[in-house]
């Protein structure tokens, strides 16, 4: 089955790049809540080493909500 890309999906890999030594990888939405948290915890990025994955998991999302946010208003703008 072919999974197409959207804005939200996107967002939350381009956002993960921002924290993490690996990005979230394409089918990340289908990892259980156990599996996001290890892999947080295998690809923190250096700043955020120690830091609990929940922490790094809401900057994660912080940041993709924020691009969806943007996205959205410059898409309604057209």
């Amino acid at each position: 089955m072919i999974k197409i890309m959207t804005i939200e999906n996107e967002a939350y890999i381009r956002a993960s790049s921002h924290f993490l030594t690996d990005e979230y990888p394409a089918d990340w939405q289908d990892m259980s809540e156990e599996e996001m948290l290890k892999f947080i915890d295998e690809n923190q990025w250096q700043h955020f080493e120690g830091e609990d994955a929940v922490y790094v998991y809401e900057h994660i999302e912080n940041l993709a909500l924020d691009f969806i946010s943007f996205a959205r208003k410059h898409n309604s703008s057209e």
